[in-house]
């Protein structure tokens, strides 16, 4: 596979975030399954494409999936409970298409939320994270032009949701040489 040496190149191409999502979830199931862990795609389908590197943007997936994975592991070995992340894919219109992933995990602090993203910042033990995964993938998506929206679902129902929120590739409008149109008479 060429994804570690392909991730973080500039090139971009009208790309849909399904295949991305697919992808990661591809390479991560086994891992869920091993864990007892569950792990679910809701696609709205027929999604607009976003212009995004695809090997940038499936590290991007896979590292919110792992951290969703910790999570989730944690909680359910400290409570018994079935962890459960779900990623899901929306259009909410015309002009965007988000990519959300939500667990049922241990949450996150209201009073964390606006340093996870820092460079070197973890909740995690020393053994199982460096703090890098969430400030890479805050660089990846600012590349793409895109946005990150962390929250914690609250006590009534524990767990985080991160949604990833891109621009559509719309096409350019005007004649197809780039040139403004001409308003002469």
């Amino acid at each position: 596979r060429r994804f570690a040496g392909e991730a973080g190149r500039s090139d971009v191409a009208p790309i849909q975030v399904d295949g991305i999502v697919e992808s990661a979830v591809s390479l991560l199931g086994a891992q869920f399954k091993a864990h007892g862990l569950d792990l679910a795609i809701e696609s709205a389908g027929n999604l607009p494409p976003v212009l995004a590197n695809a090997f940038s943007l499936e590290e991007v997936v896979i590292n919110l999936l792992s951290n969703s994975r910790d999570a989730v592991e944690s909680r359910s070995a400290a409570d018994g409970r079935q962890g459960r992340v779900v990623v899901r894919t929306s259009s909410p219109d015309s002009t965007q298409v988000c990519i959300e992933v939500e667990d049922n995990g241990s949450g996150i602090p209201e009073s964390i939320i606006a340093k996870v993203f820092d460079p070197f910042f973890t909740t995690k033990d020393p053994d199982k994270g460096t703090g890098l995964g969430l400030a890479i993938v805050s660089r990846i998506v600012e590349q793409h032009g895109g946005t990150l929206t962390l929250e914690d679902r609250g006590e009534d129902l524990p767990g985080a949701r991160i949604v990833l929120t891109l621009q559509v590739d719309l096409p350019q409008s005007g004649n197809e040489d780039g040139d403004e149109p001409s308003t002469a008479a």
